[in-house]
């Protein structure tokens, strides 16, 4: 069908086509266009040569004429130029940073010894309800469209519902991270009358034993019994599960078993399964010991996560670049604190605060946060800067790769050339090589 389309072309069409960066992989020609994060899988030299062709200005009749023992190769490559839309300049980042990180408290219930928040007690000065309401209108008034409310335990508030209504009511939709334990029908009930975006709930174990050791006892029957009201509701349930490494490295097809009985509950249609295939220091795990295990903690949790949904690394890349580039992270994003510091991006304990929003205008705080956005974008580093990949691959996460970066203190005043470089290697770049050979199609419009 697509070849059929591909032949009712004007036979004088001239192609305005991007610069293009050749790459030979595995018996093919990647030509990519960097500034696009777009490409064109090329199978043999002819396609290579009729490419070239339509780079230099010759018109598709002429292309038909030089290669008329090649139609095939011809309508190969015309066929992507099309479907791919190659010739649009128009690029849209991936993130808009458009929704407000908000942790109502530091109050927890729980004492999660992996609690990169070290949640637990209130603190002394968090901001009031007004302030809170106050802060949404702001954000709202810039642009705002989402507000996530997470802790802390956000239901630890008593103005917590007041708080979720109120974003609601003034146009924003709001998502809230709990780990379920303190939800009953009737607020259930009331959150769901709102423009609900989602809800992500904490359990870390597979069953109640395992759960106990992390959450304390009780905790997994009472977060199942809350996802059971949220999806009655029609209310989509995202599971987070930071598994132990203790835990998950003996009980591997435990953790599968668990998750594929709540998927055939559920469906994929109200619930998703979120594993983590990273730690972040926490209460009581420290950074020498992340770096330790690291490695075969991913290859544990890749091998649950295959298990339960197989594999999904080529579903994440067409997802991560249909209709965008990636060219942030997300840094620049708002996340306000209990006590109203502020940072631009959510790994917390790897940044630095750029200010309190008791002692600022939001106007000003808003700049900072277009400042930190633009600061953010991958096109300042090295060396994805100059890689063909950068719009593609997007470098990964900023306070990850370029600590640096992520412990200025001052936006306004970066010297990028000071930033270390990302340590990046050929078996990361032919990562993406694969994805972009083997999911090509799936960008066909």
């Amino acid at each position: 069908m697509e070849e059929e389309k591909e032949m009712e072309l004007e036979l004088d069409k001239v192609y305005a086509l991007p610069d293009f960066e050749y790459i030979e992989y595995n018996g093919y020609c990647l030509a990519i266009a960097p500034e696009l994060a777009k490409w064109i899988v090329l199978e043999n030299n002819e396609q290579y040569e009729i490419l070239n062709m339509f780079t230099e200005g010759f018109d598709i009749q002429t292309a038909l004429a030089r290669f008329e023992d090649n139609q095939e190769d011809v309508i190969a490559v015309l066929t992507q130029l099309e479907a791919k839309q190659i010739e649009t300049s128009e690029t849209r980042s991936i993130f808009s940073n458009t929704r407000l990180h908000l942790h109502l408290t530091n109050k927890c219930n729980l004492h999660c010894p992996h609690c990169y928040m070290n949640s637990g007690a209130a603190l002394s000065n968090e901001l009031t309800t007004d302030e809170i309401k106050m802060l949404c209108d702001e954000f709202k008034s810039c642009g705002g469209t989402d507000v996530s409310l997470t802790g802390g335990e956000p239901t630890s508030r008593m103005d917590f519902l007041e708080i979720a209504e109120y974003i609601s009511s003034i146009g924003m939709k709001v998502s809230v991270f709990t780990n379920g334990f303190s939800w009953n029908e009737n607020m259930v009930e009331r959150f769901s009358k709102l423009n609900v975006e989602g809800v992500q709930i904490s359990i870390d174990g597979y069953d109640e034993a395992t759960n106990s050791t992390i959450r304390g006892k009780g905790v997994f029957r009472r977060a199942l019994d809350t996802i059971d009201l949220f999806v009655k509701k029609h209310i989509y349930v995202k599971i987070a599960v930071t598994a132990p490494y203790e835990i998950i490295k003996e009980h591997q097809e435990e953790y599968i078993s668990f998750s594929k009985a709540l998927i055939e509950k559920y469906s994929t249609d109200a619930i998703e399964i979120n594993y983590s295939y990273f730690f972040m220091p926490g209460r009581e795990l420290v950074p020498d010991r992340i770096s330790e295990i690291k490695d075969e903690y991913y290859n544990l949790v890749d091998k649950v996560v295959t298990s339960v949904y197989g594999n999904i690394e080529e579903d994440a890349f067409v997802s991560n670049l249909t209709d965008c580039i990636q060219d942030s992270c997300g840094y620049g994003g708002l996340n306000v604190m209990a006590n109203g510091d502020f940072y631009f991006c959510d790994r917390i304990p790897d940044v630095n605060k750029s200010g309190n929003i008791r002692n600022m205008p939001f106007s000003r705080i808003y700049e900072l946060m277009k400042i930190a956005e633009e600061a953010g974008k991958i096109i300042n580093f090295k060396p994805c800067g100059d890689c063909e990949l950068r719009f593609i691959c997007g470098g990964g996460c900023r306070a990850e790769h370029f600590q640096t970066f992520t412990k200025i203190e001052d936006v306004k005043k970066i010297d990028f050339g000071s930033i270390p470089p990302r340590k990046c290697d050929k078996e990361h770049k032919e990562k993406f090589y694969r994805l972009m050979i083997n999911t090509n199609e799936r960008f066909f419009c």
